[in-house]
């Protein structure tokens, strides 16, 4: 009797690991990892305003060549609102026939509204960064007279008191198409500001009253 009450225990041991294996094994199981993502780029991928005046094509292929985007980037973020970039990944067939229609070789390069960027000496015809940069900058003077970029800066403004209100309408409608500029006005009397200006002290801007304070300020004012 003992025996088989140790032989039904175990059987009743053994019956219940196999309904936990089998427990442990209708659980849903977690779900496979998808497909690898695909290596090959988009043949064009396009940076920077549409409405831009300087175009910037650069022919490379995408995959291992970060240094491309790299210095994208810098001009990006040196003009922002004046240049559009167009990344053209010449191992795809569409990137290779725009290659082919400009009569490039498939070996990388830049154009700048069209021009070719090369290096001064013409060496290999190879380029260095300064050059495209140059080139770039070259192109922004010509298509907005001057550089426009976007980039946050101060503007410091010497402003004799008696301006002090004309000046607050001209600040406010500066600011307003300038957001990105901060004004920082310096009001005194006339008197005052020469006194700082010949000390050394600097501004971007000096509003003035009348031909009498737009002469050279660097003169001692006994030469007035």
């Amino acid at each position: 009797m003992k025996m088989k009450m140790k032989e039904l225990r175990s059987m009743l041991y053994a019956g219940a690991v196999v309904v936990l294996v089998a427990g442990c094994a209708k659980q849903p199981a977690p779900p496979a990892p998808g497909p690898p993502a695909a290596t090959m780029q988009p043949w064009k991928l396009d940076f920077g305003p549409t409405d831009a005046k300087v175009v910037v094509e650069c022919f490379y292929p995408t995959e291992g060549h970060e240094w491309v985007q790299e210095l994208n980037n810098k001009i990006l973020k040196k003009h922002p609102a004046e240049v559009r970039i167009e990344y053209i990944n010449w191992q795809r067939d569409e990137g290779l026939r725009m290659l082919e229609e400009k009569k490039l070789e498939p070996c990388g390069q830049y154009l700048v509204n069209g021009r070719v960027v090369v290096k001064k000496s013409q060496a290999l015809g190879n380029w260095t960064d300064d050059d495209l940069l140059i080139a770039v900058d070259k192109a922004v003077k010509e298509a907005y007279g001057v550089k426009t970029s976007q980039a946050a800066s101060n503007i410091v403004v010497h402003v004799p008191c008696g301006l002090a209100g004309p000046y607050g309408e001209l600040r406010d409608g500066f600011v307003k198409e300038n957001p990105t500029v901060k004004l920082k006005a310096q009001i005194a009397n006339t008197l005052v500001l020469c006194d700082r200006i010949e000390k050394g002290e600097n501004a971007d801007v000096f509003l003035c009253m009348g031909s009498l304070w737009s002469c050279s300020l660097s003169k001692p004012r006994s030469d007035w």
